[in-house]
């Protein structure tokens, strides 16, 4: 009889065995997949600190090719490098940066879902004349960090104002010829451009405290 019992146990047995093996082994594969979730403060820093560097990017940069050759040659630099100086900023921090908006230049910066819920949110504030503060979205191993653009002086409405007032005729011809399906005019002075969008992974963070702490 109780070689019967042992006999009926050892099955059991190997089969607790097998599973507590596959649970542990699944505790281990989520501890190293999921990072821990940042600090909220630390985000909107960070975020900041980026969406800081890659404004004066582009600024430095259409400031110097207005200079060179106005407003047209502004158009031109812009078409093929401000894509570019926010992807070098992308690489200086290892992280996405990216403007989005609801009315693009470049099809490329036309704002996914996520990123026209915050446009709308922002443009909702504006309309209440609330304050506008960062947004963050938390996901899985990514936090996202969303900042309002807006167009802040007078120079903006040479390329994104009303076309009747703000943009001369030989500038929105080349707005045209760089950019046919343009819809990024008929804005107004201080309006929502759209938004920065800055994608950290979580390990960004971690990455950052440890260089803190060899630093001290």
């Amino acid at each position: 009889m109780k070689t019967l019992l042992l006999k009926s146990s050892v099955p059991l047995l190997i089969a607790f065995l097998l599973l507590f093996t596959a649970c542990a082994q699944n505790d281990e594969s989520r501890s190293k997949d999921t990072s821990p979730r940042p600090d909220s403060t630390l985000v909107i820093q960070a975020g900041k600190e980026i969406v800081t560097d890659a404004f004066a990017a582009i600024s430095n940069a259409l400031g110097t090719a207005m200079t060179r050759g106005g407003i047209p040659h502004a158009i031109e630099y812009c078409n093929t490098v401000a894509i570019i100086l926010t992807d070098s900023v992308s690489n200086q921090y290892n992280v996405e940066v990216r403007r989005a908006t609801h009315k693009p230049r470049n099809p490329k910066n036309r704002a996914n879902d996520m990123e026209m819920a915050s446009i709308e949110a922002y443009m909702q504030l504006i309309s209440d004349g609330a304050e506008l503060k960062p947004r963050l979205a938390f996901q899985e191993n990514n936090v996202i960090f969303h900042a309002p653009l807006r167009l802040v002086t007078f120079t903006c409405l040479s390329c994104h104002g009303n076309k009747e007032d703000d943009i001369r005729e030989g500038d929105l011809a080349v707005i045209q010829q760089y950019y046919p399906e343009d819809e990024a005019i008929g804005f107004d002075l201080d309006e929502l451009r759209g938004i920065w969008s800055v994608t950290f992974p979580y390990e960004y963070f971690i990455a950052a405290e440890a260089a803190d702490g060899a630093s001290n």
